[in-house]
């Protein structure tokens, strides 16, 4: 099985980076959203492929 590891975008990591500025959201949030967000594609990926090969 194919393995995807997926990273949330340039501009997506630049609004969370701007909200930090902000002091609205730390550090760790900003680290922690962005894995999540990675984490998510990652699996949805894994699915899609599932799906396309027992087709």
């Amino acid at each position: 099985m194919k393995k995807f590891t997926i990273s949330i975008t340039d501009e997506a990591h630049k609004q969370l980076l701007k909200l930090q500025l902000e002091r609205k959201i730390s550090g760790h949030a900003v680290t922690a959203l962005s894995e999540m967000a990675g984490e998510l594609l990652s699996k949805y990926l894994e699915e899609l492929a599932k799906q396309q090969a027992s087709t």
